[in-house]
């Protein structure tokens, strides 16, 4: 297993921020450690020993390289969950042929040599902010970054969300061939035509070739097409119109990028390179979104893939939209972020720990007990118990103070996923209910609508279950220190 302090995310103020701060300095070492591996050829050397495994003195000779150094190496790799020791001998490890082998569909070599190809612009980032923007990048490299971006695996997540299709399909963007190769098989009765000054038809099976049609970009379309497909950073929102002009009546268009508003280190890091390659930084959803509600589209905002990058979807009738295989998970997941939150997560009910504890803490441990605004805000232990019980998915929604403010979007986002389809969307908030500028604490509530328990209060421990979905949550021992606010919404 790859230790999980390798995960690429912000700084998290409840972690140890010196550890945070060494980490980032030196992530450097992991990344030779993998780069040189690559330029080794390492794994495709080790997998022809794959049933036994290969012995250091073995690699060592065929690598021309000194066995004592090459032990501790492989000794690193092997902790970096790259490599499988027995008995002396070592192997690849299943993260390293799905990914690290040439021959995988996974393949993400092509990955690792464009950040490897990146170094020394970063290693010099300096000089590079105060660079001509250069829209001459050199077009191996941008080869190379394409392949990165779009692989099988990605392709086959973005084909997923289609049923069927039967007509053609327009592919604009820069080496897209594998994600045309993934449409074609997966739907054999569509043709292509494409639009890319890289397409390596060589990745093309010769079964295939004849439903492909390489157009140049000056050439003119007709309005003949069910699905258009834009991807790496190539959308451009003048172009919206046309786009429009080429669908079919139940045409749909599909953009798939980096975007600002997922991953955001990642698509940081991706932005500032394509900046400085070529003058193209990653857009937000809603540079992408204006654009087509100009013209009349209807639009699913931000779709995360399981990977650094997501799609967004256009078309001309809402009923397109709907036909789509998006779960409803999918389509609010984004929806609830815009609404103010950190992040959401996606959790099952079995992960929500209830226990007398916290219930008691709040009867016993808080200066608000027995007050109107949280006696009257709460649910017996075991009521609780059961209804979440009847659950089987649940979001954690992450926040700040204020608490009114909070409590204020948890209640948008119950009511965006009731909307949605989750008819018993119900939510739990964080501490004693705030929602209304003034109440009289002795009288009884006026505002019964939007009254919601806490979490807390109904006997759920919010530190274990949020330290279960893998966020970090602790008690704070100085004033001042950042305050993290969570509540659950539970989804039927």
């Amino acid at each position: 297993m790859i230790p999980s302090d390798l995960n690429l995310d912000a700084y998290d103020p409840h972690s140890d921020g010196f550890n945070f701060i060494h980490e980032i300095s030196t992530a450097y070492v992991l990344t030779d450690a993998l780069n040189t591996a690559i330029s080794l050829n390492l794994f495709e050397q080790i997998s022809k020993y794959d049933e036994t495994g290969v012995t250091t003195e073995t690699l060592s000779q065929k690598l021309e390289l000194q066995e004592i150094f090459l032990r501790e190496y492989l000794e690193l790799l092997k902790n970096l969950g790259f490599l499988f020791e027995w008995q002396g001998s070592f192997s690849n490890s299943l993260l390293t042929k799905q990914y690290l082998l040439a021959d995988s569909p996974n393949y993400a070599g092509d990955l690792i040599r464009v950040n490897d190809a990146k170094r020394l612009t970063w290693k010099n980032l300096k000089e590079s902010l105060t660079k001509t923007l250069n829209n001459n990048q050199n077009k191996h490299l941008q080869r190379l970054k394409m392949n990165a971006m779009i692989n099988q695996h990605v392709a086959k997540q973005c084909s997923e969300f289609f049923a069927e299709i039967n007509g053609s399909i327009l592919f604009i963007g820069d080496n897209c061939a594998a994600i045309v190769l993934e449409f074609l098989t997966s739907f054999p009765h569509c043709s292509a035509k494409v639009i890319d000054p890289y397409f390596d038809l060589e990745a093309i099976p010769k079964d295939l070739i004849s439903k492909i049609n390489i157009k140049n970009i000056n050439l003119d379309l007709q309005n003949e097409f069910q699905l258009i497909i834009l991807s790496n950073s190539i959308f451009e929102p003048y172009q919206v119109k046309k786009y429009y002009s080429l669908l079919t009546d139940k045409g749909l268009v599909m953009v798939h990028d980096y975007f600002k508003e997922h991953k955001r280190i990642r698509s940081s890091i991706y932005s500032l390179n394509q900046l400085l390659d070529n003058g193209l930084a990653v857009k937000s959803v809603n540079e992408i979104q204006a654009p087509f509600l100009a013209n009349n589209f209807y639009t699913i905002n931000l779709v995360p893939l399981d990977s650094d990058t997501a799609v967004f979807f256009a078309a001309k009738s809402q009923q397109v939209l709907s036909d789509l295989n998006l779960s409803l998970i999918q389509q609010i997941k984004y929806p609830i972020i815009e609404l103010g939150f950190e992040d959401v997560i996606e959790i099952k009910t079995d992960s929500v720990v209830v226990t007398e504890f916290a219930k008691n803490k709040c009867a016993f441990g808080c200066s608000s007990a027995n007050l109107k605004h949280c006696d009257e805000n709460h649910i017996p232990l075991e009521e609780t118990k059961r209804l979440i019980s009847s659950y089987k998915r649940a979001l954690l929604l992450k926040g700040a103070p204020g608490t009114g403010e909070f409590q204020r979007k948890v209640l948008k986002a119950e009511t965006l996923a009731f909307k949605k389809g989750f008819h018993k969307a119900f939510a739990f908030w964080a501490g004693p209910c705030s929602i209304c500028n003034e109440c009289d604490l002795f009288k009884p509530c006026k505002n019964t609508k939007n009254r919601r328990p806490s979490m807390e209060g109904s006997g759920i421990d919010v530190f274990e279950t949020v330290r279960n979905n893998h966020e970090s949550l602790k008690t704070l021992s100085e004033r001042g220190e950042f305050v993290k606010y969570f509540a659950l919404l539970l989804l039927e």
